[in-house]
């Protein structure tokens, strides 16, 4: 858990000092809503599904006191096809919207628009279609886009 911490912090410094966009998830990382990884805008990383039982979970707060459009972005690997579904809370905490974005197949570029008022949360979870849809040596790439900013 610790390793997780001290992996984000080092990415994160290193981003910065070289104005990297791209950050690459190690395994283990971000396995469980309660230990998703930030993800600001304007960022992304790159990870593998493992097993039929993987997934990575990432979360981004809007604390700038100005409502969002984020678009995140998911492209699968060649000949897999993997999805992701966000969760969004209100500023109070409570749970707001769980939703699918589009499928759009194997190899395929999935993506959403997505409203965050301020003080609301929402995380992204990234998984296989189904059971057979994994590979750790494959990788994928998500990014999280600032469309609009009010």
């Amino acid at each position: 858990m610790k390793l997780k911490k001290v992996f984000f912090i080092l990415f994160v410094s290193t981003g910065l000092m070289t104005v990297s966009q791209s950050a690459f998830a190690e395994i283990g990382w971000g396995d469980t809503q309660s230990t998703a990884v930030l993800i600001p805008p304007g960022y992304g990383y790159g990870s593998t599904i493992e097993n039929s039982f993987d997934s990575e979970w990432t979360y981004y707060f809007n604390d700038t006191g100005k409502s969002l459009v984020l678009r995140p972005i998911l492209e699968s690997p060649s000949g897999l096809n993997y999805d992701f579904f966000f969760l969004t809370y209100k500023a109070n905490g409570e749970q707001d919207m769980l939703m699918l974005a589009t499928d759009n197949g194997a190899g395929g570029t999935d993506k959403v628009d997505i409203i965050l008022r301020p003080g609301e949360k929402v995380y992204f979870n990234v998984i296989g279609h189904d059971s057979t849809q994994n590979d750790p040596t494959a990788r994928y790439s998500f990014d999280l886009k600032l469309i609009y900013s009010e």
